[in-house]
């Protein structure tokens, strides 16, 4: 598992497997058990439950002066996330002399300024030291919190020094770390920086006007349109496209690519005729129809008038 012990000597002992010793002097404090893939550490001190940590850091803290001074057994079992449990024996000398410590109020570091886009989530890095003190109950209990802010803030987990933050809306806020040991608090903030979504593209609104009557042989001006958000970027542009749907003869348009031109019918053409101005962003396309009236000529000596 990778397991440190660190006692109040300043001096780290590895442990890579259980049955290791560690001889020194604990002296009103406690030790730190260090190590990855640990999900819960429970330590005892001849056998007498001490704390039980479910979440780093793994410390355990005693006032020693419980205790009389000698030889005595600290043992730490150890959880690894994969269910394995490592035992860890570490004799032990306690040496009682001098005055108890006083209880100092907890380190608290909310981590650095971060700046996320939504709709993603804020990896929050708090930490959270104490001495241990007092004790009972030699536990820190640890809540982020909003202080200010546009919208709401939803912690993965608000009693834990690591977790995310998600939020409602974009804006600047100001997120508070508490570390509290029952006796004295501190506190540390973090700025976080939400930007909105990116835009999402969407079709273009076409309008290929209004519907029209025309009498042979005279053309009609079409006089469609489209409105676009200007995404995708690139192209930002609109395309255009006049096209026949429908209809009895055949349709000449004078510029098929624009959303405003001519259309002129055969003459042998009649009836309602179903025209359509297709627009494309690039990405995303979207038509509207428009209906013509083509009304036959008048002939005059075969002529049309």
């Amino acid at each position: 598992m990778g397991v440190t012990v660190n006692a109040v000597s300043d001096r780290a002992f590895k442990f890579p497997s259980s049955g290791a010793t560690l001889s020194g002097v604990i002296a009103y404090g406690g030790v730190e058990v260090v190590g990855s893939n640990i999900t819960k550490v429970v330590f005892f001190l001849d056998g007498t439950l001490i704390k039980t940590e479910t979440a780093a850091p793994w410390q355990a803290g005693f006032d020693t002066t419980t205790f009389s001074n000698g030889a005595h057994q600290l043992q730490a079992d150890i959880t690894g996330t994969n269910g394995v449990i490592e035992r860890i024996a570490i004799p032990v000398t306690i040496s009682n002399t001098g005055p108890a410590p006083t209880n100092q109020a907890p380190v608290v570091n909310a981590g650095s300024d971060l700046t996320v886009t939504l709709p993603n989530s804020a990896n929050l890095t708090g930490s959270a030291t104490d001495d241990a003190l007092p004790n009972p109950p030699a536990a820190l209990t640890i809540t982020w919190s909003k202080l200010s802010g546009p919208g709401t803030v939803t912690f993965g987990n608000a009693a834990s020094a690591q977790t995310t933050a998600s939020f409602s809306q974009s804006g600047s806020y100001v997120l508070r770390l508490t570390a509290s040991d029952s006796a004295l608090t501190t506190s540390d903030d973090v700025n976080v920086t939400v930007n909105p979504a990116p835009a999402t593209n969407q079709a273009p609104v076409v309008n290929a006007g209004s519907d029209l009557t025309v009498t042979l042989p005279n053309s009609v001006l079409l006089q469609g349109g489209a409105t676009d958000d200007g995404l995708p970027n690139p192209p930002a542009t609109l395309t255009y496209s006049w096209t026949k749907v429908s209809g009895s003869g055949s349709v000449t348009f004078g510029t098929p690519t624009s959303p405003t031109t001519t259309a002129s019918f055969s003459t042998s053409a009649k009836g309602t005729f179903v025209l359509r101005l297709t627009v494309s962003d690039g990405a995303l396309t979207a038509s509207d129809d428009v209906s013509v009236t083509v009304i036959p000529c008048v002939k005059v000596k075969g002529k049309c008038q």
